[in-house]
């Protein structure tokens, strides 16, 4: 029988900024336990923050900010249990904008391999759309 695993995405417009760190909000932390993979976009992070949360590996993608662009923007971090870092692997042809993960079957006793896309879509009006 293959295990249940919970995955959660969303856009959260900003993950850490000066006014609002939703890594340190308790609501935000028990929604990210409840999942075994989460998926975070628009999360408007530096590359020089560090995301971490206990017991969970991270990964980041940080869009480039743009000269014309007055903040940050984009950006996608993928949350999995430490327990199944072992089972997913990162694919190296994602982008600024997308990421693929693959969910080895040998790991999840799955028949075959499975893979998610992790994909922002930024607004058509974007400086980031436009340029």
């Amino acid at each position: 029988m293959v295990p249940a695993i919970r995955i959660s995405a969303w856009n959260v417009n900003g993950l850490i900024s000066k006014e609002n760190d939703k890594t340190k909000d308790p609501t935000f932390i028990n929604l990210i336990n409840q999942n075994d993979i989460v998926i975070l976009m628009e999360t408007k992070c530096q590359a020089n923050q560090t995301i971490y949360m206990p017991g969970f590996y991270s990964f980041h993608l940080y869009r480039r900010t743009l000269q014309t662009a007055k903040t940050e923007s984009g950006g996608i971090v993928i949350l999995c249990k430490q327990s199944l870092k072992k089972g997913i692997k990162i694919l190296q042809n994602s982008s600024q904008d997308y990421v693929w993960l693959k969910l080895q079957k040998k790991f999840f006793n799955l028949e075959k391999d499975l893979f998610l896309c992790a994909a922002y879509d930024p607004p058509p009006q974007s400086t980031y759309s436009l340029r």
